[in-house]
């Protein structure tokens, strides 16, 4: 009898042991399946996010992201790209029912080296229509902003958000 409960003891032991373990290996398996579309689109350049940006460069892109915020809130009838560059795609001038937009653009980091650099923000937009109702927008999401310095003057040369 004592065999026999010992026995069922170790049994019931190892079923326990290899529940755990199949636990383990389903949620390491989940880890590995639950990739953001953010990290599959961005891959490695999401570790740039964890760079400080420093104070000399976030002075140097702030001209940046007062452009940025221009290309956001312009509505006009000229040519967006012409005027803002990889920012017009940012411009609702070519929707007619757009009257007015709400957006707004939260600062991440940034890198400048020599000529070149990148810079990461958080964006919404909102476009609206005469009576105020919502036509067309986007929720928050990251962006990631090539960066060129031309004739002295830091511009946007790439965007790149996970679609």
């Amino acid at each position: 009898m004592k065999r026999k409960t010992i026995s069922i003891i170790i049994f019931v032991g190892i079923i326990i042991i290899l529940l755990v373990l199949l636990c383990i290996a389903a949620d390491e398996y989940d880890k590995k399946i639950n990739i953001s579309c953010e990290e599959v689109f961005f891959g490695e350049k999401l570790s740039e996010l964890q760079i400080e940006c420093t104070a000399e460069d976030r002075e140097a892109i702030q001209p940046v992201l007062d452009f940025a915020d221009e290309a956001f809130s312009y509505l006009g009838d000229g040519d967006k790209y012409e005027l803002f560059g990889k920012l017009g795609r940012y411009c609702y001038n070519n929707y007619s029912d757009v009257v007015s937009e709400k957006h707004g653009i939260d600062f991440l980091t940034a890198k400048l080296d020599g000529d070149s650099g990148y810079l990461w923000v958080n964006s919404w937009q909102n476009g609206y229509d005469a009576s105020g109702e919502v036509t067309t927008g986007c929720g928050m999401h990251k962006s990631r902003w090539t960066l060129e310095k031309l004739n002295g003057e830091w511009v946007v040369a790439n965007v790149l958000e996970a679609p």
